[in-house]
């Protein structure tokens, strides 16, 4: 059995069942030891009615489930449940007992017609007997009572051979009539489930191609979840980076508070040393060159201030982009999820 076959096969049925021993012994007497090719060129039929009687019997199911078709129509002796629900199997099935009650039943007219006309012949015969031939002899009343009743008894043979030709032309019409309706019941239903597959057949590249798009999504979002994972670390140092330039400010603010504690020092020591016009120039040297030192460490920090908070903007700007896309693809995956189920649901009403 090929690929198809196997893919039909494994989708509608698991189970089947060998036949009967006898079964198997009337082929081997029908076929005279032919092989398996020729048995299924000779149209070789399962055994259906066995199977049906078989299948209603409890505990039968796992083994069943453990044997495998052995090939489309299964003319190896094999009957699987995809080909028992086949309606010609089943017609074929109900034929052969309702062939067995019809031959019964023509059996049981043919004698009781045969003892009707038995018994209009004896009539007959006495109202003969009794009326013009009472007055010859023994034997010449015997010998035409004996020609009637051969007579009436071939008549009587002839008609019941040609009533039971035209009622059997008659049954044999109705059940090709009814095969024939089988058949055709047959070819719609095969031709509803080619459309049937190939309507499964569109779902399932339609499920690959949502698949792959669902793949290449999910990768895109696992990239933009990196970049926000970058761009977080890059936030966190930055914010370090904050940090310690601020500590670095309050450093240098205490290395100014000292330096400004010297340099009152130094002031007394020399408007101790010099006097007040030496002192004071030498205290507006000094106060101007703290001033200047204090701006371009002021400048310096402000510079980093203000390049610290605009890296800090730029991440800020690039995390709400982030998020925003990360919004939209979430929003596009969950629409594309909705019309993959109104596509399954819409499938399965169809089914």
């Amino acid at each position: 059995m090929n690929g198809k076959d196997k893919r039909l096969h494994g989708s509608f049925g698991d189970s089947v069942i060998e036949r009967k021993e006898e079964a198997d012994v009337e082929e081997q007497q029908a076929g005279g030891g032919e092989g398996k090719q020729e048995k299924t060129a000779k149209g070789f039929k399962p055994n259906a009615l066995l199977y049906l009687k078989k299948i209603k019997e409890p505990g039968f199911a796992a083994e069943l489930k453990r044997k495998g078709c052995s090939g489309w129509p299964c003319h190896a002796g094999f009957l699987c449940d995809f080909c028992m629900l086949r309606p010609e199997w089943i017609a074929e099935s109900k034929l052969e007992p309702l062939n067995e009650e019809i031959a019964e039943l023509k059996q049981s007219i043919i004698i009781l017609r045969k003892q009707q006309q038995d018994v209009e012949t004896l009539e007959r015969a006495e109202r003969l007997v009794a009326g013009k031939y009472w007055s010859k002899s023994d034997e010449e009343r015997k010998m035409t009572l004996n020609s009637m009743l051969e007579d009436s008894t071939a008549r009587v043979e002839a008609q019941e051979a040609t009533r039971a030709k035209i009622a059997a032309e008659k049954v044999r019409d109705s059940l090709l009539d009814q095969l024939s309706r089988v058949q055709e019941k047959v070819k719609l239903q095969e031709k509803d489930n080619t459309s049937l597959k190939q309507q499964v057949m569109a779902l399932q590249q339609t499920l690959e191609e949502s698949r792959r798009k669902l793949n290449f999504v999910e990768k895109d979002l696992e990239d933009k979840r990196s970049m926000i994972s970058e761009a977080f670390k890059e936030k966190s140092r930055a914010t370090t980076e904050a940090r310690r330039l601020k500590l670095e400010v309050e450093a240098t603010n205490m290395e100014i508070a000292v330096k400004n504690e010297q340099i009152h020092k130094l002031i007394e020591e020399l408007q101790k040393l010099q006097g007040v016009t030496e002192e004071r120039d030498v205290f507006r040297a000094l106060a101007d060159r703290r001033a200047m030192l204090s701006q371009s460490i002021m400048d310096e920090v402000a510079e980093d201030v203000v390049k610290a908070e605009r890296i800090r903007d730029e991440h800020v700007n690039t995390i709400r982009k982030l998020q925003k896309e990360l919004a939209t693809t979430r929003k596009n995956i969950a629409m594309q999820h909705k019309a993959k189920q109104r596509a399954e649901s819409s499938g399965g009403e169809r089914k």
